[in-house]
């Protein structure tokens, strides 16, 4: 942790930066206080050595704008955005917590309950054209019991983040295809996979060998995973959200939605 820079003591006259969490791929992330509401808000601000990037000022601006179109419980909220000293920045609502990544193997009712939450948040971002944080344990925080949140991690090491999206990488993305709704179902169904058994089914420490794994990777009955869960309605669902082929695959969000609801999968 690092102490608030003195040079930005009071954003727009109303927020102070009271400590850096963190830093992601554009932004520095603060915690800060919102003194006309009092209440603890995220300032999350353009990185100072993309600052001169146009193109990178560019893609954090529209992110902030694309942020503040989606709604979603287990998105984080936009409050405002601004810019200082030529670097623009974005407020949003505080959230703290573990990870699942930190959390592990969790109970099919917990993994249930939170995995909807997610699939509905990533169909909002789909279904009004915006883009999400990416998928991974890593990025979904239990911010309180029965709520998780779908967030781009600042706590994640620079260095970590390019294997960590790799260990989610849909098999036709491998071969540099585009980033479409049924690559991000095959990457829920990984992260399910894994909320219920703990482990991600790539491993290794160089991103292109991890990714190169999903081109033959066979999901396998979650009993293989964690013996005592044998629960063919959802090994069925997972196979239809990890197919190998995407035209295999539940199209999108939504329709993951909806399988789950016609699985009929208990509570």
């Amino acid at each position: 942790m690092t102490a608030n820079p003195p040079s930005i003591p009071l954003l727009h006259g109303r927020y102070r930066i009271e400590e850096q969490l963190g830093t992601g791929r554009l932004a520095v992330v603060y915690r800060a206080y919102d003194e006309r509401l009092q209440r603890q808000v995220l300032v999350h601000m353009l990185r100072r050595d993309m600052s001169q990037q146009e193109a990178l000022r560019q893609r954090f601006v529209q992110e902030a704008h694309n942020s503040a179109r989606r709604s979603h419980q287990s998105l984080l909220e936009v409050f405002d955005s601004g810019e200082i000293a030529g670097r623009p920045y974005m407020v949003t609502e505080f959230v703290a917590g573990r990870t699942l990544r930190e959390i592990g193997a969790m109970p099919l009712d917990d993994a249930l309950l939170y995995f909807r939450q997610l699939v509905g948040a990533v169909a909002v971002c789909q279904g009004a054209g915006v883009p999400h944080p990416p998928v991974s344990s890593n990025n979904v925080v239990l911010v309180a019991d029965g709520h998780v949140e779908l967030l781009e991690n600042w706590r994640t090491p620079q260095a970590e983040i390019a294997l960590d999206v790799a260990a989610y990488r849909a098999p036709e993305r491998v071969a540099g295809g585009p980033l479409t709704h049924a690559a991000t179902v095959y990457a829920l169904g990984l992260l399910l996979v894994e909320m219920l058994s703990g482990k991600r089914l790539t491993s290794g420490d160089d991103p292109r060998a991890v990714v190169q794994q999903h081109l033959a990777l066979q999901v396998p009955p979650l009993a293989q995973l964690r013996p005592m869960l044998f629960v063919p309605a959802l090994d069925e669902l997972i196979k239809h959200a990890t197919a190998r082929l995407p035209g295999e695959r539940l199209p999108d969000a939504a329709a993951l939605g909806r399988a789950l609801v016609e699985a009929n999968l208990r509570l």
